[in-house]
């Protein structure tokens, strides 16, 4: 038994899905930024968004930023409009988003949550010194 549990293992960590590359916008939107502890929830009443970006969103306000890095089978790209399922009043790991394309009303499969990775402005950052 512990012998198919050894040869099914590579297996299964070949099969699990590897995250996408980041988006070149997201990565021009974190640039400044100071990676914080992930949150399992975020309060939407103080945030502006959702943005889209290739397998991504986020929410911010002022010096933060909250983006969740979809996996699995979600497909989301940059362009897309979203819809939120939440239960509670925050948005949390497990809630849902169904992605689709604004301009054809087509409906992409729906996604799930994970954790929010914070960034907050790093207090030494000027505009114009990433460039």
């Amino acid at each position: 038994m512990k012998t198919g549990l050894f040869l099914a293992l590579p297996l299964l960590i070949a099969a699990a899905p590897k995250p996408a590359p980041d988006d070149p916008a997201l990565v021009k939107r974190l640039q400044g930024y100071t990676a914080l502890p992930p949150q399992t929830c975020i309060s939407r009443q103080m945030l502006d968004g959702p943005s889209t970006y290739a397998g991504a969103v986020s929410y911010g306000h002022g010096r933060r930023i909250y983006v969740n890095r979809f996996g699995g089978g979600c497909h989301i790209e940059g362009e897309d409009a979203l819809t939120v399922e939440q239960f509670g009043g925050q948005l949390c790991r497990g809630d849902r988003a169904t992605p689709f394309v604004a301009s054809t009303r087509t409906v992409r499969p729906t996604c799930v949550f994970g954790p929010f990775e914070a960034y907050e402005k790093s207090s030494d950052h000027r505009p114009g010194a990433d460039r």
